[in-house]
């Protein structure tokens, strides 16, 4: 409202208008005009007379200028006293006062700053769906009500929204602002942008029946954020829309990920992928988990010739019977035995690998000469592996190059009861699913006790396969003996026990090319 007190009095000179308050010259004290805020303020509307520039001033304080016909300026008075004696001068700037210059002079004064002026943000204002956007007025005047229209079809009435936009596209908006003086409207076209969600999809399926597998479990892994985010899935999909363990990082097409799927009955499965597009459907199959044996088998070669080499005939007949009566007592059940001219290259392998050998059988136990001590006499016999029988008249052998790949399926321990075999690293290489071979890196005698001292510590025991092979060859070994072992992972080297004697690790999946070694003097 414009407010022109009748307890004005007004003056004029040729060098400034004047008005000052009166209050009839009974009263003293102060005028208070104030804003919506408690702020003072004072708001001058001059009819002037061309583009002449006037200076206001309250006393002796220049608060500002306006200039131009109808000209309005509002300016703060916070800091001034306003007495009755006060003046609130208009001076010509640049040139004497004229009577013309000034045609009215108002004050306005309200309970509000007026009729407010409408605006907003939005944060974010782009993104994936589904995007939540937080809406803040930033509207002036102060509004007392709002009207929200979010460009989907939603609206709201609050005055710091939170929306959600659930489909793609781009969205006007649009915040109308209300008081008692008047009303107010802002559009901002197509401020929000909302994007199609980068997804990836993972199937969880059975390998023989290519069934989904309900109740899996599926994870991925982001590399740049070290962390996994892990799924429970009832019908054997995941669809991921985001990495990390609080769904904080966006999937970035180009990166590359790792998945692990799992379930009840199954052996548990990791690859690693390159998130190529958006909408990828990865397939992850799963092997049936094969209960782990209580099998083992047997090759034994003590024929040399017909001769007693090294004990060698003396000791195989009885390792190969300490093995099957300790492993039998046990509730082990023999593959197979094989002796002498019987055993054959595919002996060493599973039927997985094409070889009919470990097929079934959890442990091996070989008992024969190793090609490196054999060596020394004979230059032309390769290097780390073993004899397969009769040497010298006919010298079939086993390398590491041979096997490379092929113990898997239920084999986890193969013993190489032979002289210096297991320094070759390459033997590692014949690890697939299996755990571990036990051996020797020296040379050493044919000792019969060995397998029975062995199954004694992982049987009666319970000791791991690591400590029972250590403890057997330091008890019955001396100190020119150096055993070993070649583990494919430290965890299941420090893990691995019997079957049905405690802890079997899991199978190292994907399988590496590291294998975990150890040796020490007897």
């Amino acid at each position: 409202m414009y407010w022109e007190p009748d307890d004005w009095e007004a003056e004029e000179s040729d060098s400034h208008a004047a008005v000052w308050l009166n209050h009839d010259g009974t009263q003293s004290g102060l005028m208070t005009i104030l804003d919506a805020t408690g702020g003072q303020y004072v708001e001058i509307i001059l009819g002037a007379a061309g583009n002449e520039e006037v200076g206001v001033y309250l006393d002796s304080v220049l608060l500002g200028t306006v200039s131009g016909e109808n000209a309005k300026a509002r300016f703060d008075i916070s800091g001034n006293e306003w007495t009755t004696s006060s003046e609130l001068r208009f001076n010509a700037i640049g040139s004497q006062w004229t009577s013309s210059l000034v045609r009215s002079i108002s004050l306005m004064a309200s309970d509000n700053s007026g009729t407010p002026v409408a605006d907003f943000v939005g944060i974010p204002n782009s993104g994936v769906a589904p995007l939540e956007v937080v809406f803040t007025d930033e509207s002036t005047g102060t509004p007392t009500s709002w009207l929200w229209n979010f460009g989907d079809g939603d609206t709201s009435s609050q005055q710091n929204p939170h929306h959600t936009y659930v489909a793609s596209g781009s969205y006007t908006v649009q915040l109308i602002v209300m008081n008692s003086a008047g009303s107010d409207a802002i559009t901002k076209t197509d401020y929000i942008t909302v994007a199609e969600p980068i997804e990836m999809t993972i199937e969880i399926r059975d390998d023989d029946t290519n069934n989904l597998i309900p109740n899996s479990e599926g994870g991925l892994y982001d590399y740049n954020a070290n962390e996994w985010q892990n799924v429970t899935t009832p019908s054997g999909t995941i669809i991921f829309l985001d990495s990390g363990s609080s769904h904080q990082y966006p999937l970035v097409i180009g990166n590359t990920y790792r998945l692990a799927a799992s379930a009840d009955g199954y052996s548990p499965v990791m690859k690693d992928i390159a998130f190529g597009q958006s909408g990828q459907v990865i397939t992850i199959e799963l092997e049936k988990e094969i209960p782990v044996a209580l099998r083992y088998s047997i090759t034994m070669i003590s024929d040399y010739a017909g001769t007693d080499y090294d004990g060698l005939a003396g000791a195989g007949p009885l390792i190969a019977q300490f093995v099957d009566a300790d492993l039998s007592n046990a509730g082990w059940q023999r593959e197979f035995l094989k002796t002498n001219s019987s055993v054959a290259k595919e002996d060493f392998g599973t039927s997985q690998s094409g070889w009919q050998g470990l097929d079934e059988a959890t442990l091996h136990y070989h008992f024969g000469h190793g090609m490196n001590h054999i060596q020394q006499s004979w230059p032309l016999i390769p290097d780390s592996g073993i004899f397969l029988y009769h040497w010298p008249d006919q010298m079939d052998y086993l390398s590491p190059l041979d096997v490379s790949g092929k113990w898997d399926k239920t084999n986890k321990w193969v013993i190489l009861d032979a002289c210096e075999v297991l320094s070759d690293p390459t033997w590692g290489d014949a690890m697939v699913t299996s755990h571990g071979i036990l051996g020797f890196e020296s040379e050493k005698y044919a000792n019969p006790l060995l397998p029975k001292r062995f199954f004694q510590n992982v049987i009666g025991e319970d000791q791991t396969v690591y400590n029972a092979w250590m403890d057997a060859t330091t008890k019955l070994y001396d100190t020119d003996t150096i055993a070993a072992v070649r583990f494919d992972n430290k965890y299941q080297l420090d893990n691995d026990h019997l079957s049905g004697h405690g802890e079997v690790a899991p199978d190292e999946y994907p399988n590496d090319d590291e294998t975990i070694y150890d040796s020490w003097q007897c």
